[in-house]
């Protein structure tokens, strides 16, 4: 609703005549800049106390009020997946660092290991330090007894003499000697580790390498008792217990054409060759245990 300039009446907004008193509005004086109309002025009435002066007072606009946005809770940095927000200040603890499980630096798989004295491989570690230790003993026993017969020829006469050897005068002694000794540490290493079944063997006490070396030990036992060149220079060295000097054993020996040498085995390399067989049984019985531990 509006008020009519001319008249003061009250008219809808939407009028361009008053209905009052049937003037148009577009009619009606213009007020001056600034200056309120004169149906904005209110008359003064007959009788009524004169109006008090007012100045008005320009209307400020109240500030917009600020609303400030709560900050979201959000969980600290590297929370589990799946942490509520609002109890992550609170329950959330920081994950176990990788450095403090014992589990990821074990050299081993992960797998239930056994603990207690492991039975096969004591008798086997027994079996092998007994064999290497008797095995060097027998070194020192005679091993061999060699009858030389050399054919008569047109300038000389047949020749039979007979000479009693050891290992020690031979190569097969110093072969022999570093076979015992290894079979021997062998043997009483395995011992220790039978304690504990628990404990890893070094790949260089594998039982393996035992079987190769009771192998080379076998196999030089038995060319020593079929080939008599083996023991060529232990019969020059024995010469004079065949009555012979060395020079003499030596021109035998080169005779053409080549003496016939028959060879009798002794008890040290009997005693020998048994200890090898005894040593490469314990190297398969501690291969055996070897590989349970592995398994």
């Amino acid at each position: 609703m509006k008020t009519c300039p001319h008249c003061s009446g009250e008219i809808r907004d939407s009028v361009i005549k008053c209905t009052h008193c049937g003037r148009s509005l577009a009619d009606a004086p213009t007020s001056p800049q600034g200056s309120a109309p004169a149906s904005a002025v209110p008359k003064h009435r007959i009788g009524a106390a004169p109006a008090r002066a007012t100045t008005s007072v320009p209307a400020t606009r109240a500030p917009a009020p600020v609303t400030v946005a709560p900050s979201p809770v959000t969980a600290p940095p590297f929370a589990p997946a799946g942490t509520p927000a609002h109890t992550a200040r609170t329950e959330w603890s920081a994950p176990a660092s990788a450095l403090s499980e014992v589990s990821t630096h074990r050299a081993m798989p992960e797998v239930k290991r056994q603990w207690g004295p492991d039975m096969w491989m004591l008798w086997a570690g027994i079996a092998a330090a007994a064999a290497g230790i008797l095995a060097f003993l027998a070194l020192k026993e005679p091993w061999a007894h060699l009858t030389i017969t050399a054919a008569a020829t047109d300038t000389t006469e047949a020749a039979v003499t007979d000479v009693t050897v050891r290992a020690s005068s031979a190569f097969v002694g110093k072969a022999g000697s570093v076979i015992a000794i290894v079979i021997a540490a062998y043997g009483v290493l395995w011992f220790f580790y039978g304690f504990q079944r628990g404990w890893s063997i070094p790949g260089v006490l594998s039982p393996a390498i035992a079987i190769l070396v009771t192998l080379a030990g076998l196999g030089m036992t038995l060319l020593a008792s079929m080939v008599w060149f083996v023991w060529e220079d232990s019969m020059v060295l024995r010469a004079t217990s065949a009555g012979l000097t060395a020079s003499e054993m030596r021109t035998l020996l080169d005779h053409q054409p080549v003496p016939i040498v028959a060879i009798e085995r002794l008890p040290g390399m009997v005693s020998f060759g048994g200890m090898m067989a005894l040593a490469l049984f314990a190297s398969c019985l501690a291969w055996w245990a070897y590989r349970r531990r592995a398994a």
